[in-house]
């Protein structure tokens, strides 16, 4: 079961084809809406931003610039979780 799921491609009126590009998430490719930020990616899973690290193309990537961050073609992401307990 993934913890996720994400809508195909962002039609284009009026030219025929989706306008989109893929991104790997925790390994499996996945085609986005172009320009589309970190934010907008985590809001599109159900994930709060506070409880989650991203790591975007093997580089730890900051909360401040999860907003400013545009995902593009061939990016890879990892989204990991904090998990709490006792």
């Amino acid at each position: 079961m993934k913890p996720y799921s994400l809508a195909t491609g962002c039609g284009r009126v009026g030219y025929g084809f989706f306008n989109y590009v893929i991104v790997q998430i925790n390994g499996e490719k996945k085609e986005l809406g172009t320009s589309l930020s970190v934010t907008q990616l985590l809001e599109s899973l159900g994930i709060r931003p506070g409880r989650v690290v991203i790591e975007l193309n093997h580089d730890v990537l900051s909360r401040d610039a999860f907003e400013d961050t545009i995902l593009k073609e061939g990016d890879t992401v990892e989204i990991v979780h904090f998990v709490g307990g006792g």
